[in-house]
């Protein structure tokens, strides 16, 4: 809130009123203040609701993911779901190489709770670009639209 927050979106009363409330700017950052300063950790929208009611941030996990250098992207999955699963892209070096992703996966695994655990992924030969839609200009996953690309997977991962 401040002097430097827009006015509001033009000509577009609707959206204007999602995001400013009482002179205060709401970007669906998730924060925590950490010695005086505010520390954005999530989006607030990515936040994962599994079956059980658990509320999980991907983004905690896929950062995890991906600072190894075997794995340039990754999307964790598990909306209204029992268990996480992830889509990976390997660095080009680990393309055929799951079992070191296995390993990679296992030991995150070590640190996360119960219901942040990866149980299933699949390794993707195609990166999440601007130009195949899969990332924002502001290189975010979209997580709907890889939803959408890669369903059979995703819905691959819950058949018994």
């Amino acid at each position: 809130r401040g002097e430097n927050v827009m006015l509001g979106y033009w000509n577009n009363q609707e959206e204007t009123n999602k995001v400013l409330k009482n002179g205060w700017l709401h970007t669906g950052d998730i924060g925590v203040f950490e010695n005086d300063y505010l520390k954005i950790t999530d989006r607030k929208k990515d936040i994962i609701v599994s079956a059980g009611g658990d509320n999980i941030s991907p983004a905690k996990i896929e950062n995890q993911l991906t600072n190894s250098p075997a794995i340039e992207q990754s999307m964790v999955f598990g909306e209204g779901k029992n268990y996480l699963v992830a889509l990976i892209v390997p660095s080009k070096e680990f393309l055929d190489q799951k079992e070191k992703i296995k390993e990679i996966i296992d030991e995150i695994n070590k640190n996360l709770t119960l219901v942040e655990k990866i149980k299933k992924f699949s390794l993707l030969k195609e990166n999440f670009s601007i130009e195949n839609g899969l990332l924002t200009p502001t290189m975010k996953v979209k997580r709907n639209k890889v939803i959408e690309k890669y369903k059979n997977i995703l819905e691959s991962f819950y058949k018994k």
